[in-house]
């Protein structure tokens, strides 16, 4: 099973305990995270007993080790190598011992290298003297050329080339779209990275540093990626999403090797979500749109990687990363369709999300039907009644009360890249998110983290009355009577269990997720927030209409 984000690890984790309630298989779990939330993730593998392995997010991938910490051996003793003798010790050494083999090979190798030195020092000389002849013609030919130096004139042939290949490769491109070309076979795809390597030397691209990186890096992915496959010889491998992660290697590598892939999705994927990010990107410019030469080629060799996303044409991944993909056949068939890679089938959760993969062009006999882990989460302690609430008022040392508010406080996000948004902070969107809840008479405010958020530095919100859970959110929303969350796929829980909700859109995304669930009220503004709260509060009609329509449709 892996995971490269801390949502995905809680996912994997369900995943994992539920299989070993049975018999037929063993979990090892893969992770990749941000350190101190890999430490909180290594801590609950050992304390379960999950065997694991374990990468630091953004740390360069080393070769698979078994699960248990191997001892460290000893320094190595490094043992100087002698420096060969000079030739006449050496002709000394066989003239007293000239049946001696190793004396003629010591001699053979002493003139070699005295030899090798005095040519060096011999090329060196032609060198300078050859300099001094030309240097003076060269520079008349530098100055009457127009350039201040020899680079200068490097840099112009080098612009020349780039221009000719542009002339040239531009006329092949529009004559063979003029015969119907599509963008590249699959089997040819590869060879963009040499034409694009060529062609970023060519032009003095920085892009070439970036391209070389990215292929030694991912390149390394797959190394360790093999080996991992061959110290476990799993049966299965498990993701929460066949998308572009790090584990796309071993997802890729595993099925060269006939090992099915099986995806327990954790959120809900559609292409509206990336492209939303990608448009408010600081690096659109450069990185994802057409405007550069390089996404204009790309675009015409490997057309699937656009998508256009309100009028805006736009790539999946910078042209370097498309191209690494590519090169060593990582890439999915259509980039833009989550789920689309190299899995053999998706555990849908519910009816409707099954329509919904479907709708995003997933093949029929490729999404199953399943359920959900977490929905049995909710529905055993729904099934507790009003015995599991007061256990949870307890935990959380707050007396009795008629309602219970679950607030689901969002990530850590770049407000600066949400131009709408009304907040400026983490801290202001946390403030106008509890306020209104504070302030509902009695009513238990309880709060969950987003898995990247850190208990401690939060833990001054129960001053003000509300009190962290570190239950698991499904088990939380099965307790309560309010759900409020951030555009979060977790708001699917709350319907499939009948509970409202408020979807606040504090970052203005505009998602159409959850228009089919009637029990869902969708809000952007703050005032609109706070009104909605308070109506659930005060008038009892307005909340009981809100649990009969999320009911309605909790089933599908």
């Amino acid at each position: 099973m892996c995971a490269s984000t801390p949502p995905q690890f809680v996912e994997m984790l369900r995943v994992a305990r539920f299989l070993r309630e049975g018999t037929e298989f063993d979990a090892v779990l893969w992770l990749q995270l941000l350190p101190h939330k890999l430490a909180e993730a290594i801590a609950i593998c050992e304390d379960e007993g999950f065997p694991y392995f374990a990468r630091p997010l953004g740390e360069a991938p080393a070769p698979a080790v078994p699960i248990a910490v191997p001892e460290v051996p000893p320094p190595a003793r490094v043992v100087p190598i002698p420096a060969p003798p000079f030739v006449i010790e050496a002709i000394v050494g066989v003239w007293r011992a000239p049946l001696a083999r190793g004396r003629w090979v010591t001699l053979g190798a002493a003139v070699l290298g005295r030899g090798r030195l005095r040519m060096g020092r011999v090329r060196r000389q032609v060198r300078r003297v050859v300099g001094d002849h030309l240097r003076a013609p060269l520079q008349k030919v530098v100055t009457r050329s127009g350039l201040r130096r020899p680079w200068s004139l490097r840099r112009r042939m080098r612009r020349i080339l780039f221009r000719a290949f542009s002339v040239v490769g531009g006329r092949t491109l529009a004559s063979a779209e003029a015969c119907g070309f599509r963008g590249l076979p699959r089997p040819l795809r590869p060879l963009a990275l040499p034409l694009f390597t060529l062609l970023f030397y060519l032009s003095g691209d920085w892009r070439l540093r970036t391209l070389v990186s990215l292929f030694d890096h991912y390149r390394r992915l797959g190394r360790s990626a093999r080996e991992t496959l061959a110290l476990t010889g799993p049966d299965l491998v498990v993701v929460p999403e066949d998308a572009l992660y790090d584990y796309a290697s071993i997802v890729g590598k595993a099925a060269r090797k006939g090992i099915p892939t099986v995806v327990v999705p954790y959120t809900i994927a559609t292409a509206a979500e990336p492209a939303e990010a990608i448009t408010h990107d600081p690096g659109f410019a450069e990185g994802y749109s057409l405007q550069h030469w390089s996404g204009r080629l790309v675009a015409r060799l490997l057309p699937h990687w656009v998508y256009t996303y309100r009028g805006e044409p736009m790539l999946r991944y910078p042209a370097c990363l498309v191209i690494v993909y590519e090169a060593l056949g990582l890439a999915p068939r259509r980039p833009w369709v989550f789920n689309d890679g190299f899995s053999v089938a998706l555990a849908a959760e519910s009816e409707h999300m099954a329509a919904l993969y479907r709708q995003e062009g997933l093949s029929t006999s490729y999404v199953v039907l399943t359920g959900a882990l977490y929905d049995d989460v909710a529905a055993k302690a729904r099934s507790q009644g009003a015995a599991a609430r007061a256990e949870l008022l307890e935990e959380l040392g707050l007396s009795p009360r008629g309602t219970i508010a679950l607030c689901a406080l969002p990530p850590k996000m770049e407000l600066e890249r949400r131009l709408g948004c009304e907040f400026t902070s983490h801290e202001q969107i946390v403030e106008a998110m509890l306020r209104p809840l504070l302030d509902l008479p009695d009513c238990a405010v309880v709060v969950s983290l987003h898995p990247t958020l850190r208990l401690a530095d939060l833990r001054y919100l129960e001053a003000h009355g509300a009190r962290i859970s570190t239950r698991g959110i499904a088990d939380l929303i099965a307790r309560c009577d309010l759900y409020v969350a951030v555009i979060s796929a977790t708001i699917r829980i709350a319907i499939a269990d009948g509970v409202p909700v408020v979807n606040y859109d504090v970052f203005r995304y505009g998602y159409h997720d959850y228009e089919a669930a009637e029990g869902v009220v969708t809000v952007q503004d703050r005032a609109d927030y706070i009104e909605v709260i308070r109506r659930f509060g005060d008038e009892p009609l307005f909340r009981e209409e809100l649990r009969r329509r999320q009911q309605r449709v909790a089933v599908r």
